[in-house]
């Protein structure tokens, strides 16, 4: 209380520590989860398998790679046709029509219109029905290979990579129980499986078979690539601003040492052993420490969680803790000069 403008001196510069942790660490984790979402996005999980109508895809082998624990949504695809409506004579307005059969997962369409189409019935995306004018798409039909059918519902496509990318100008139909596939598109749950995947297509299918597989190779690479360096450039900056805090308060301390001399040599001639004057020393360190490094890291929580932050406690923790530490180092050499200086020379008085 008698050193009111020191006590706020190490006060403050504890809780300025406190919260530029806090806050560098929460918001290098926002940014690299934002970065990470990005690179798990689903065009980075996809795969396509395409062949040649001359040398399908077996059924079979498209079920045992649908099946495997790292496949979120499996699409087969029969060899597309091309669809016109009626009485619309524009060789360029034209989609493609396509059988289905869903592998794995759960089909990504959102019907807005009409229902599901059953064996003889077609369901047209609604960027379909706009490039082929269908102003009102249930009351007409398609044509393909001069066979008429009926459209009985409209969907929306869900963002799922090249799954969606192959439904969202497309007619699609029920495939019934095929035995061969031209097409096969996955949705792999990580980028990490996306590998797994591709690595049992090498398995389960021969060489020269006509496969060709179309993925994003570095897609688990990049994701490590990022999270590692994010950790990195975090724990560099954040050592940064914890040495430069600690020499701060190892100034402070020396400071309040020679600033209260007179005072400590009246402890050691009262009997006060250097341990003691040592202690003391210490503990006043470590108590502002720990009032700064609560108040800055509260503030830092309170700043990112109002940006929708995640914030962990034990990382709270953890700061308080370490800077109360730090605290506690920097206040030895202080102690140390305090607890050896000779109390007759310094209340000594002329």
């Amino acid at each position: 209380m008698r050193r009111m403008a020191m006590s706020f001196a190490a006060i403050a510069i504890s809780a300025i520590m406190a919260a530029a942790i806090v806050t560098l660490v929460g918001d290098a984790t926002r940014q690299a989860d934002q970065l990470l979402v990005a690179l798990r996005d689903p065009a980075s999980r996809s795969i396509v398998l395409r062949t040649s109508s001359e040398a399908p895809i077996q059924a079979s082998t498209a079920k045992v790679i649908a099946s495997l624990p790292g496949v979120e949504l499996a699409v087969a695809f029969q060899q597309p046709q091309i669809a016109t409506t009626l009485g619309l004579h524009d060789s360029a307005a034209a989609v493609g029509y396509v059988a289905i059969e869903l592998l794995a997962g759960r089909l990504p369409i959102r019907l807005t219109a009409g229902r599901k189409p059953n064996s003889g019935e077609v369901a047209i995306s609604t960027r379909g029905a706009q490039k082929l004018r269908m102003t009102v798409p249930l009351a007409t039909g398609i044509t393909s290979n001069r066979v008429t059918l009926p459209v009985v519902g409209v969907f929306d496509v869900e963002d799922v990579g090249a799954i969606g990318d192959l439904l969202n100008e497309s007619i699609i139909g029920p495939s019934g129980s095929l035995e061969t596939f031209n097409t096969v598109a996955f949705l792999a749950r990580t980028p990490a499986d996306v590998a797994v995947i591709v690595n049992t297509v090498g398995l389960l299918t021969s060489a020269g078979s006509g496969i060709s597989i179309d993925y994003e190779p570095r897609a688990e690479q990049l994701e490590r690539t990022v999270a590692d360096a994010n950790n990195q450039s975090v724990s560099q900056v954040a050592l940064s601003v914890v040495l430069a805090g600690a020499l701060i308060q190892i100034a402070s301390a020396v400071l309040n040492a020679l600033l209260q001399r007179r005072e400590t040599a009246r402890r050691r001639a009262l009997g006060f052993t250097r341990p003691e004057i040592v202690f003391l020393g210490t503990f006043e360190a470590v108590l502002l420490a720990l009032i700064g490094a609560a108040v800055g890291a509260a503030g830092a929580t309170y700043r990112l969680l109002q940006l929708q932050t995640t914030v962990y406690p034990a990382q709270l923790a953890g700061t308080v803790g370490f800077l109360a530490a730090l605290a506690a180092l920097a206040a030895v050499p202080g102690g140390m000069s305090a607890a050896f200086q000779d109390p007759a020379r310094i209340l000594r008085v002329p």
